[in-house]
């Protein structure tokens, strides 16, 4: 009984696993929202800004720059897509329980 209980501690359990994996679909979600929001970013700023961030002030901000050149929005856009985390992703994060 000894040998077996010390085996079942270095298995991982059934609701580690499934974090894990929970996790991990998370990840490739954000990273395709991410790819995708740089396609748009590229072909029209502000249509990248509102996938990744969705209507708010850094849309509009994006709208105006865009609308003074499209050098400008694009610049905007993908800084704001490279560096900057939405909140939904934050709040998300928070959620989770640390292991």
């Amino acid at each position: 009984q000894a040998v077996s209980s010390s085996r079942e501690g270095h298995r991982p359990s059934r609701q580690s696993t499934l974090r894990k994996a929970e996790q991990q679909a998370g990840a490739s979600a954000m990273c395709c929202n991410q790819l995708v929001s740089w396609i748009c970013a590229l072909l029209l700023p502000p249509l990248g800004m509102f996938w990744r961030f969705g209507c708010g002030l850094q849309l509009c901000i994006s709208i105006v720059l865009t609308a003074l050149g499209y050098i400008p929005g694009v610049i905007h856009a993908c800084v704001m897509i490279g560096c900057d985390t939405p909140e939904r992703f934050e709040e998300k994060c928070r959620e989770r329980p640390a292991e």
